[in-house]
């Protein structure tokens, strides 16, 4: 089942690309002023958010094990982001 999760949200994501990431800016580093700047941040965003949406379809039963600890390792990839933007 995790394969099969995994392999959705990629699709998702992989079809987005092609449609342009919202509040993109420009590439060069001149215009960002915080890690919400970031074109890997933003899509993480997109990532955490395709999380939720699948999730929701998993039996309740997984709750509190499956489900809690998929979205919790998705919301960690822009807050690892996020931190270590902060430490420069």
């Amino acid at each position: 089942m995790t394969v099969y999760f995994h392999f959705v949200i990629v699709r998702r994501i992989e079809g987005q690309r092609g449609k342009g990431t919202k509040g993109q800016r420009g590439r060069g580093t001149e215009n960002m002023k915080t890690f919400r700047d970031l074109i890997v941040w933003q899509r993480s965003m997109d990532l955490v958010t395709e999380v939720y949406k699948i999730s929701k379809r998993l039996p309740d039963d997984e709750t509190y094990g499956l489900i809690s600890q998929i979205r919790r390792c998705a919301v960690s990839i822009p807050s690892n982001m996020a931190e270590g933007y902060g430490r420069n």
